[in-house]
């Protein structure tokens, strides 16, 4: 008894017997597997497991990509942010999104762990893309990888794409990722919207949230106010610039605003509001103006992008009721600039809470 033993017999090492009051040795090949960590060159490993991602879907390597993970002076430790513009098309981003993971087949098993930040822009990665990115987002965090901000930009991207990063958002399959841009894929359009709207219902990390120039109506507001009225959701800002939600669509937004102690910041810039019937019009308006003027426990709005939509002079006297002197809680508020000067120098004001002239504002151009 007090003996080490190994398989029923007294245990021997180097000649020596380990009794009572004699201490094993340290352990040597822990610390030969914890010095081998620390001296993994991330940048090599995440290179080699691309190589070998295409060549196992039969794809030639992109050079460009392959340059933009070495960082500039190389540790080894890999790159945070990866903002790549060059065409990756599907099997591309694929090929990539296994070596971020190491899991593919004759890879070496090491995640590229230092990745928070993709900024993909105009890489046709396509529906089929996404899927890769779901996949990602999916099974990222339980091998280090966790992407904090993903940005999809004019990539082809529609219904199945935003469906499939829903399904990777939803009940908290991921809960790393923060910001999700996906501006200027004119596909999404409303079913899109529908689709990703049915992940984010059961969100609580995503806080940031833009959908510009996709191709959005008021009939997927419905949608998006089931997730400004979950009580998971986090959203602190959404980006709806360039859509046509019309008056209906704000009408509806704002009604699901009364009560929402999260969304500060909301872009509704060019969206064809104030176009509708004029009944509809002062109804949204006036929403609006309830949202703005609301205590911060009620609603925490505060600062409103709406540039580029065509608002009735007397709509505006009305939504100027509501921004008042008295009004501290609203730090911006944007007009277009083709009201009368003096309504809107009453509507407009910046963060630093000072008005804006209108004689000193410059008129914005709508994108096409």
């Amino acid at each position: 008894a007090g003996y080490w033993r190994s398989g029923g017999a007294t245990g021997h090492r180097g000649g020596r017997r380990w009794g009572p009051g004699r201490r094993m040795p340290p352990k040597k090949d822990a610390k030969k597997k914890a010095g081998a960590e620390d001296e993994i060159n991330y940048t090599d490993v995440v290179l080699k497991n691309y190589k070998k991602a295409c060549t196992s879907i039969g794809l030639t390597p992109h050079e460009d990509l392959m340059t933009a993970l070495v960082p500039e002076e190389d540790d080894g430790t890999g790159i945070g942010n990866l903002c790549f513009d060059k065409d990756l098309g599907p099997g591309g981003i694929r090929a990539f999104c296994a070596a971020v993971l190491g899991r593919g087949a004759s890879m070496e098993h090491h995640a590229y762990k230092s990745l928070v930040s993709l900024r993909l822009w105009a890489t046709g990665i396509e529906d089929a893309g996404m899927g890769s990115l779901a996949q990602l987002l999916l099974a990222g965090p339980a091998f280090d990888v966790k992407l904090t901000h993903l940005e999809v930009m004019d990539d082809a991207i529609g219904p199945a794409g935003c469906r499939a990063i829903g399904d990777a958002l939803m009940l908290g399959g991921n809960a790393t990722l923060m910001t999700l841009r996906l501006d200027l894929n004119k596909g999404i359009l409303d079913a899109g919207a529908i689709e990703l709207c049915k992940g984010l219902r059961t969100n609580r990390t995503l806080s940031t949230l833009t959908l510009s120039f996709c191709g959005i109506t008021e009939a997927a507001v419905p949608a998006l106010a089931e997730v400004l009225t979950s009580p998971f959701s986090n959203l602190t800002e959404l980006d709806l610039r360039g859509n046509s939600l019309k008056s209906e669509g704000l009408l509806a937004l704002s009604e699901s605003l009364m009560g929402n102690t999260k969304l500060e910041t909301l872009h509704l810039a060019d969206n064809g509001i104030g176009a509708s019937t004029e009944e509809v019009n002062r109804t949204a308006i006036e929403a609006l103006g309830t949202v703005l003027a609301a205590p911060a426990e009620t609603s925490k709005v505060c600062r409103v992008d709406m540039e580029m939509n065509t608002i009735a002079e007397d709509d505006a006297v009305v939504l100027a009721s509501f921004l008042g002197p008295e009004n501290t809680k609203v730090l911006s508020f944007k007009v277009d600039s083709s009201l009368p000067g003096e309504l809107f120098d009453k509507l407009f004001r910046s963060d630093a809470g000072k008005k804006k002239g209108k004689g000193k504002k410059k008129k914005g151009k709508k994108k096409g």
